[in-house]
């Protein structure tokens, strides 16, 4: 298991940098297989993105991003919104961008099966 706080992932350098966020979380994806693990578990805790630093206004964009990775890997990928901090809006932006929502343990959407 690794645990990266806020600041050595997304907000490295005081800012969220989407490009440089997509590149790392795909280079965890592609690290499992290569230390010789089946299947990555990756689980971002969103409340990053309530901090007022430069480059979080694009969130929407960066979970809209995501799903152009996820598939390329058999890996499981959950993004955790706290929706009594998240206002109604960005959940719904954020829930609209994914295939898949769980919420209160009921499911929307079809999963998505990839096979390597």
């Amino acid at each position: 298991m690794e645990v990266r706080p806020w600041q050595d992932a997304p907000l490295r350098g005081g800012r969220f940098d989407q490009e440089a966020w997509l590149e790392s979380f795909e280079q965890v994806l592609q690290s499992g297989p290569a230390a010789g693990y089946a299947q990555t578990r990756f689980l971002a805790h969103m409340e990053w993105a309530l901090v007022n630093l430069p480059g979080v206004e694009d969130l929407i964009e960066f979970e809209t991003r995501v799903n152009y990775v996820v598939p390329k890997y058999d890996d499981i990928v959950i993004c955790a919104y706290d929706l009594s901090k998240f206002g109604a809006s960005v959940v719904m932006d954020a829930m609209r961008t994914h295939p898949v929502v769980i919420v209160g343990g009921l499911t929307a959407g079809e999963p998505v099966l990839h096979s390597t």
